[in-house]
């Protein structure tokens, strides 16, 4: 038995820490390791997500030959994955676009009962500007009376030494905001 330890090492070797450690769960390698991209992300609410997979044998090798690749989709929490089929392309790797998506989105890379971890797509409902309105003030010079501009839509033309107020409205409340300007400087909003 020492000799045959000898002449194969690896094997046997193994084979008696096993012996020695029963004990000890011994998982076997996965048969398919599935490199997902973009893996986590986040998405405008009806954005799309592009997501790629590569498939790589327990030894980390590239995967030629084409394989039945699915992803497995659930809306987040639901824990059912419906199942849409990749498309392979020329440099051996699996593509799918997530189109449309309007709630967060948990996702996984199959082969039959072999997985990915999963991954989730964040849906993000963003602010958006409802109303925007313009309070013009001339300066003492000109004589002029105040201004207002409702439904603002971005250019202003006035006198040097106008001030002008910017006041909106938002679809939800905002932490923060600026104005951009076309010379790329900014100004904050209060």
């Amino acid at each position: 038995v020492l000799l045959v330890s000898f002449i194969f090492p690896g094997t046997i070797g193994g084979a008696w820490y096993r012996l020695a450690h029963f004990t000890t769960p011994f998982t076997p390698p996965p048969a398919f390791v599935f490199e997902v991209a973009p893996g986590n992300a986040e998405v405008v609410k009806g954005g799309s997500v592009d997501v790629r997979v590569v498939v790589r044998n327990a030894a980390g090798e590239l995967l030629t030959q084409a394989l039945p690749v699915e992803i497995g989709r659930s809306i987040a929490g639901q824990g059912t994955y419906d199942r849409a089929a990749m498309t392979r392309d020329s440099s051996g790797a699996y593509r799918l676009t997530m189109a449309d998506l309007r709630f967060s989105t948990e996702y996984i890379a199959a082969i039959g009962s072999h997985a990915s971890a999963p991954y989730r797509v964040e849906v993000v409902d963003r602010p958006v500007i409802t109303a925007l309105r313009l309070r013009l003030d001339p300066p003492p010079y000109a004589r002029l009376p105040r201004r207002l501009q409702e439904d603002f839509v971005g250019d202003v033309r006035a006198l040097p030494g106008t001030v002008v107020t910017v006041t909106g409205e938002t679809s939800k409340p905002l932490g923060q905001g600026r104005l951009v300007f076309a010379d790329s400087s900014l100004a904050p909003l209060r």
